[in-house]
């Protein structure tokens, strides 16, 4: 056609919408896309004239052509399944036309009245139609929009597609043959060549999956598209897991990112330099198994880079199946017939294998005695997921503190630099990333280190926050309370030289950057979890005391030369006071 076809790709869809509209209306098939042919208006023709409804469906299949051909491959997904122009054009309204109120047209031939009948069916129509509204059950959401825009790709896995939301995109592919080479070791662990009894018993879930999920576009999957979906992906994870679960924890070269222990890097390191120091020496290998790096394939071993992007993809927010699915498959596969494991028993080790998963990839020390941890506080049987236990699992060693209602702009502290102005000691320590203390002019923080899966992490757990609508929201608070300690490269750097911030990004700049982005389109808590520590530490500051002796500090005691200065100088007086009062005595 003159001037081409619009396409669309994800963005822009008001306009593209608008442009098909003057397409469909040049061509006289608006009215076709809009009704379809199969509506209550053509029943009689259907009935009477096969030629003109022949005729009819050809303009359909016209219109729906022009609607494939508008559309990017990636969207072509959307509407793979629809038969006709009005359900291809549907299915792309539903998913990229969020929230927004249709105009309804309402018309009046000359005549101010206005049939109430007519606009009231129509506005119920719309309400009934609306796919929208929250449920209980949603757990699994879309990155809201206000989040994603220009930040998408701290959203968009990198190598893997877990769930519906990125399922059929080309950059992905790739990973579909390692999830089916995951499936096969899976089902050989039980020594099967079908996944059969996996099928059975993930079909009577179906309904229990689509109210997990946030958005509109897992809807349009068919049952049998879902079901395939959730036990590929599902024994893909669980088999992932059983692999971290086989080996001790230095086997996997873990990158060290937010709230990483850098220590058990240092430890694998040794490890390995004392294997090939024996090697050398012996012939053979004992501490360290190579083999473990050849078993598995590239997922998990061979190539690093691949290991952290899937381990990064697997806890991003849209990119999930609920976590019930995982106990069902595991149950399937732990359960034969001669198993004597009852239900709570599997699950409570899937769980483990889930936990030592999460240890590993945040550096958690793994606690001695797992059975003692909260299980039943950090799993969900019923709404939760990868990405949220992750979640609860970071906070479920954090101590409590106390929380102010309200909290205003008084709540905020100073930047680090001007926390040291006014003698504020700046520690490092270690533990839980969120148990920042304050005492007796030390502010405790918990080291950190920020590399390129820093920002990723935080999107996607600020993310999860926002869209549980929960009145705690301990990241976001997290990253408000950094957000004003650092206010300039200066602080970054400052924090660098005491401990608290290991960074691995190019430059100070670049990090201070970071926080800035990250408070963009986020609230805190209703109870700000750092209230208290920041009133306190605005208290400390206001004493002039404190500010004063932070001066001296910072003027005389940076180097040994001023310090040395300050001595002489300090001597010198002492000698001309001393002098002073020895010659009135005297006198």
């Amino acid at each position: 056609m003159e001037g081409g076809i619009p396409v669309f790709d994800g963005k822009g869809y008001e306009i593209w919408s608008k442009k098909m509209k003057t397409l469909f209306l040049s061509q006289e098939l608006w009215d076709l896309v809009q009704q379809g042919y199969g509506e209550a208006t053509y029943k009689g023709l259907r009935e009477n004239n096969s030629e003109q409804m022949r005729e009819l469906r050809k303009k359909d299949s016209k219109a729906l052509y022009l609607i494939q051909q508008g559309v990017s491959n990636e969207i072509f997904h959307d509407i793979l399944n629809s038969n006709s122009s009005k359900e291809a054009w549907d299915a792309i309204r539903k998913v990229f036309d969020h929230g927004r109120v249709h105009q309804i047209e309402i018309k009046i031939d000359g005549s101010t009245t206005i049939d109430k009948k007519t606009v009231t069916e129509r506005i119920d129509e719309m309400t009934k139609s609306n796919t929208n509204t929250e449920t209980p059950e949603e757990c699994i959401f879309k990155v809201p929009q206000e989040l994603c825009e220009g930040n998408e790709e701290f959203y968009e896995p990198k190598v893997l597609a877990i769930g519906p939301y990125h399922r059929g995109k080309p950059h992905l592919d790739s990973m579909e043959e390692h999830k089916f080479s995951y499936l096969k070791q899976f089902l050989q662990r039980t020594k099967e060549e079908s996944v059969v009894r996996y099928v059975e018993a993930v079909i009577p879930e179906v309904k229990r999956v689509r109210k997990c999920y946030g958005g509109s576009k897992e809807s349009l999957l068919s049952d049998e598209q879902l079901v395939q979906m959730l036990v590929v992906d599902g024994c893909f994870i669980i088999e992932l897991l059983l692999k971290f679960g086989d080996k001790p924890w230095y086997v996997y070269r873990r990158n060290i990112t937010f709230g990483r222990s850098e220590g058990r890097i240092e430890q694998y390191l040794r490890w390995k330099q004392l294997d090939d120091a024996f090697q050398r020496l012996f012939g053979r290998e004992t501490f360290f198994d190579r083999d473990f790096f050849d078993r598995d394939g590239p997922l998990i071993n061979s190539n690093i880079l691949l290991s952290n992007a899937l381990q990064n993809d697997l806890l991003l927010i849209d990119n999930q199946i609920p976590f019930f699915i995982l106990q069902i498959l595991y149950r399937v596969k732990s359960s034969p017939k001669d198993s004597s494991d009852d239900v709570e028993s599997l699950d409570l080790k899937l769980k483990h294998l889930t936990l030592k998963f999460l240890y590993c990839k945040y550096g958690m020390p793994e606690p001695r005695d797992i059975t003692k941890i909260n299980i039943d506080g950090l799993f969900d049987n019923d709404q939760c997921h990868l990405l949220d236990i992750a979640h609860k699992t970071l906070f479920s060693n954090n101590n409590a503190v106390d929380c102010v209602d309200n909290p205003t702009s008084s709540c905020f502290v100073n930047s680090a630099t001007k926390l040291e102005e006014a003698n504020v000691r700046l520690v490092k320590k270690f533990g839980s990333i969120f148990d920042i203390e304050f005492n007796r002019g030390k502010l405790m923080i918990p080291c950190f280190s920020i590399d390129e899966h820093f920002e990723i992490e935080v999107k996607n757990f600020i993310a999860l926050e926002l869209c549980q609508q929960k009145s705690e929201k301990r990241y976001c608070d997290y990253v408000f309370f950094l957000d004003h300690l650092i206010a300039s490269s200066d602080d970054v750097n400052l924090l660098i030289k005491r401990g608290i911030i290991t960074n691995h990004m190019i430059d100070a700049k670049f990090v201070d950057n970071i926080f800035m982005k990250l408070t963009k389109n986020i609230v805190m808590s209703d109870n700000y979890t750092y209230s208290e520590i920041s009133k306190n530490l605005n208290e400390y500051c206001k004493n002039k005391r404190h500010k004063h002796w932070g001066t001296l500090k910072k003027k005389y005691f940076q180097s040994p030369w001023s310090l040395m200065s300050l001595i002489a100088a300090s001597i010198l007086i002492g000698l001309t006071f001393t002098q002073t009062v020895f010659s009135i005595i005297y006198k």
